[in-house]
């Protein structure tokens, strides 16, 4: 990650709970959760200072570094499923262009 300019981190469904509970707390109706590997990659692009760009698909779980206010970063909601996802993402994507072009 190191020679990378930049972080990209999707939080896609990936894992699907039916029944069980989060906490003790009894899970209400279906839990869709990210890759564990989204909050080790978003981790280490914080700790390099690299920019980084957190996009959550609309039906995942807000847990970890998609939780609002977890870190110091701002997280984009979308569908994924959608046709046009990616363009309701475009402004955070161009200013995450911006920040690499400038080195901030």
């Amino acid at each position: 990650m190191k020679r990378c300019q930049c972080t990209i981190v999707l939080g896609l469904p990936q894992i699907f709970m039916e029944a069980g509970s989060v906490k003790h707390v009894p899970i209400s109706s279906k839990l869709m959760l990210p890759t564990e590997w989204n909050q080790i990659e978003a981790t280490i692009s914080l700790m390099l200072e690299l920019p980084t760009l957190v996009l959550l698909h609309k039906s995942v779980a807000a847990r970890g570094i998609f939780d609002r206010g977890a870190a110091n970063v701002f997280v984009y909601e979308s569908d994924s499923q959608e046709k046009n996802w990616a363009a309701s993402v475009r402004p955070a994507l161009d200013a995450l262009k911006q920040a690499v072009q400038t080195g901030a």
